[in-house]
């Protein structure tokens, strides 16, 4: 019995010690996630209780692991006191799941809330539309493509069609679809290319169609893959093409097919290729067109064609060439445009051609330049789409083609326009696509054509 009594007071005095320590730590939960994106999110704590003594820290620790503790580096520390609090949670991974747990120190050590876990998001990125496929990155790097795949250019090693996304590969950072080929660059400056190749777009020497994605050259920065010639940036700013070449499009001097990228110039910051024409604008603002001209593409006041790039304006900061027509924005948010005006791509109210630019609007920031239709952003924003409209590419809920600039929508980042279909995304991070869809290039799991921008993702 005396022993029973002994053990009996040890048991007391050790539950009174624990309870003591309680006492003596800060008493806290944590906040479930919230905005939460790829990159970022949002958590925190509840502190009820500093245990008797002031709180010198709080904050929030996370992992891709459980349980994690104050040791990690990766914690966000926000005041000092009781009550709730908020901190960010950055540098996160897309597509991953972390586990996150509020915390709080005094004099006496640090607490711990409870163990919450969410999953950051995986949206796409950047997305691209070529005639009848699309390509798109997602944040994580990954590449994926669906709609048309006569060709290979899906780059999944198959010629069939899909109408959802597939994944072809990790680590991209920029995409271009063209007509029936595609190019993608890498995230270390690795150009990758597949697709029609008949005419060498794409650029590994050879002329026979690729179904999956050759290396085709290192250290560049940009890439267009336009209709049949595609072109590509490297770091010091030299300018390479390759491809179709009948209209002196490669803009070499001549008017042979080139299926190895051949040098054109240097001093460039960013080029668009259209059907049969080439456009690039230099860093000193100065705009460069070049290949075949009969609609007046070049913007030169002729309409005869140049095998070199010749120079028709200054000032300008971005250009998108449509398949016989060409958009530039200059340094001043104006839009211009010139070229083929038989649907009203121009955008200028008339459907007659123009060899010379002229000016549709001002505060525009980016444009994309399809087929026959185009598509620009503003300043604030909004969405802008006009010309061919039978396939309602226009997004608009009709079929009636436009000449002036008519408003889509609002809050959208960024625009791609394609032979017969329309992508773009929104500051959401939601993902829109809206026309012709026999082929699966919306995306959206059918072959339904969309009158109007439909969430896709």
């Amino acid at each position: 019995m005396k022993s029973l009594k002994i053990i009996f007071l040890i048991f007391i005095l050790i539950s009174c010690q624990d309870e003591t320590i309680d006492k003596g730590l800060p008493k806290l939960s944590t906040t479930p996630a919230f905005a939460i994106d790829a990159n970022s999110a949002t958590s925190g704590g509840v502190i009820g209780s500093d245990g008797g003594n002031p709180i010198t820290e709080r904050g929030v620790i996370w992992s891709m692991e459980q349980r994690p503790s104050i040791e990690l580096i990766t914690r966000t520390s926000d005041g000092v006191g009781i009550g709730a609090f908020e901190s960010s949670i950055t540098s996160l991974l897309p597509n991953t799941r972390y586990y996150v747990r509020a915390f709080a120190t005094n004099m006496n050590g640090t607490a711990y809330g409870n163990e919450e876990i969410f999953d950051t998001q995986n949206y796409f990125i950047a997305v691209s539309a070529g005639w009848s496929h699309s390509l798109g990155i997602k944040a994580d790097g990954t590449l994926w493509a669906w709609g048309r795949n006569e060709f290979h250019q899906l780059g999944d090693g198959t010629f069939y069609n899909t109408c959802f996304p597939v994944q072809i590969g990790y680590g991209y950072s920029m995409i271009s679809a063209g007509r029936d080929h595609s190019l993608a660059l890498k995230e270390d400056g690795t150009l990758m290319a597949w697709g029609y190749n008949l005419d060498g777009q794409v650029g590994n020497g050879t002329n026979s169609i690729r179904s999956l994605p050759d290396h085709i050259g290192s250290n560049y920065i940009r890439l267009s893959a336009g209709s049949l010639t595609p072109m590509a940036l490297k770091a010091d700013g030299t300018l390479w093409a390759w491809g179709a070449n009948s209209y002196g499009q490669v803009g070499d001097g001549t008017t042979t097919n080139r299926n190895l990228p051949v040098q054109i110039g240097s001093g460039y910051v960013t080029m668009a290729g259209g059907l049969y024409h080439s456009a690039a604008i230099k860093s000193d603002g100065t705009l460069w067109t070049w290949g075949y001209n009969n609609a007046g593409q070049l913007g030169d006041g002729t309409n005869i064609n140049k095998s070199e790039p010749l120079q028709i304006g200054t000032g300008f900061m971005s250009v998108s060439a449509g398949s016989y027509y060409t958009l530039g924005i200059k340094t001043d948010g104006t839009l211009w445009a010139w070229g083929v005006n038989d649907y009203g791509q121009l955008g200028d109210g008339t459907f007659e051609n123009k060899n010379l630019p002229v000016q549709i609007g001002t505060n525009f920031t980016k444009i994309s330049a399809g087929h026959d239709h185009a598509l620009a952003l503003k300043a604030d924003g909004t969405l802008w789409a006009w010309g061919f409209n039978l396939y309602r590419k226009l997004g608009d809920g009709t079929n009636i083609n436009r000449n002036q600039p008519v408003q889509i929508g609002s809050n959208y980042v960024s625009i791609s326009a394609g032979g017969v279909h329309s992508l773009t995304l929104k500051l959401d991070n939601t993902f829109w696509g809206w026309g012709y869809n026999n082929e699966g290039q919306l995306g959206d799991g059918s072959l339904v054509n969309k009158l109007l921008p439909t969430l896709i993702h």
